[in-house]
């Protein structure tokens, strides 16, 4: 059930794609340590 639109699930993949590179972008502005490991946690830096 619910409201859903036409090309939805593409949607959906991008938003979770670009989550990554939006963590970075404020842990680039914020400064702080977390963030940063955050980051690269989930962009798979260092693995």
């Amino acid at each position: 059930g619910g409201i859903y639109w036409p090309r939805m699930k593409e949607h959906i993949i991008e938003l979770d794609a670009a989550y990554a590179v939006a963590i970075a972008e404020f842990a680039i502005v914020s400064g702080v340590e977390e963030y940063e490991q955050m980051a690269k946690e989930a962009l798979g830096v260092g693995r």
